[in-house]
């Protein structure tokens, strides 16, 4: 049947239609200076003056590494789904947002004005839940056509089974649980719980969050809960056990267990030997890194978000970081030291690889 729909699609828009759309895109973009594409469920993709079909390069520049995020507005083509335009909202405001949709409902309109057999709609733009239950929803009904076009129902455990989206979707669901576990380190956080929030099996959440993360689930979440601790230990006198139950463990001995794994100190000892510490900045690990980065290229992004200026020199090779917002060194009294996985390395942070890390912190010492 889809098969059916999309050859009754191609045969009523042409190669030269799309390329009357490429124009009118193109339109829009310098008008707006908002990136857009058009993608149709034919497998035509429209972006930037280019009519593609080939399915890598599709793939490709529908990855959000590659065109950032986006909104999402679906297209109606005579009473059926026909695609969708994403538009870039790195720097969309609702107005915008409400704007461009207009645009695009009156450039769809107007480009199929003289063709009576054929009708656009322009849809309101979908939202991060409805992206997420559609992603779920792909999860479990994965669809694979055989020989005979039937359709069979498989389950996203079977790695026999994938779609040319799954990164798509497996990077979405991926930044939506690390911003769910970052928003959420004083709760008791499972796989089961995140898994259960962005809509996927637990074992299924698992193995793509280590695929792309390369990071193991339950490490990432253990490290980003004792970060958490590292800054209440060393920033506030609250007691150990409140901080444990701050960081979302029930109990204060498997707290200090996973503290003392992870710091190689228990929770006491470290709190004493960094009563030197005046400020934290603390980077949790999110497909925003890039592939192959270090810690100080991750750092340097971080900075540069948080508005803050930075100031490194290098000396024997070893990078040395002068000053960070409005705290600078101080004639060797004192200075910023970073850590990584909660441990200070011996390495500079220009020459440690981010591959496998979960959390980088600066911290602000009194050397004295």
């Amino acid at each position: 049947m889809l098969s059916a729909l999309n050859q009754t699609h191609d045969d009523r828009y042409t190669p030269d239609s799309y390329t009357k759309l490429a124009n009118s895109l193109n339109a829009f973009y310098e008008i707006t200076q908002i990136d857009v594409l058009f993608y149709s469920f034919t497998g035509v993709l429209v972006y930037r003056g280019d009519i593609i079909t080939d399915n890598k390069v599709v793939q490709k520049t529908l990855d959000p590494e590659h065109f950032g995020k986006s909104i999402i507005f679906p297209i109606i083509l005579n009473n059926q789904v026909w695609g969708f335009t994403m538009c870039s909202s790195a720097k969309s405001s609702n107005h915008r947002i409400q704007v461009s949709k207009e645009y695009l409902s009156n450039l769809f309109n107007s480009h199929f004005a003289n063709r009576q057999d054929l009708t656009a709609q322009v849809l309101e733009p979908l939202t991060d839940e409805q992206l997420t239950k559609i992603n779920y929803l792909s999860t479990l009904l994965q669809l694979k056509s055989s020989a005979n076009n039937v359709l069979p129902i498989a389950t996203a455990e079977d790695p026999q089974v994938r779609t040319s989206t799954e990164k798509f979707e497996a990077i979405r669901s991926i930044k939506e649980a690390t911003n769910y576990i970052c928003e959420n380190l004083t709760s008791q956080l499972t796989l089961s719980t995140v898994a259960e929030h962005v809509f996927l099996s637990p074992s299924y959440l698992s193995r793509i969050f280590k695929k792309y993360m390369d990071i193991n689930f339950i490490n990432y979440i253990n490290q980003q809960k004792i970060a958490h601790a590292q800054r209440e230990l060393i920033l506030s006198r609250k007691p150990i056990n409140l901080i444990s139950n701050i960081a979302g463990f029930s109990q204060t001995s498997y707290f200090t267990k996973i503290f003392k794994k992870i710091t190689g100190t228990t929770p006491s000892k470290y709190r004493k030997e960094n009563a030197a510490i005046s400020r934290i900045y603390t980077i949790h690990h999110t497909l925003d890194w890039p592939e192959n980065a270090s810690v100080f290229d991750v750092s340097k992004t971080f900075f540069t978000k948080q508005n803050l200026d930075y100031y490194y020199e290098s000396a024997n090779g070893y990078l040395y970081v002068n000053s960070i917002g409005d705290l600078t060194d101080a004639n060797e009294k004192s200075g910023w030291i970073s850590t990584v996985d909660g441990r200070q390395p011996t390495n500079s942070a220009d020459l440690i690889s981010t591959k496998g890390v979960s959390v980088v912190q600066w911290m602000y010492v009194d050397f004295r």
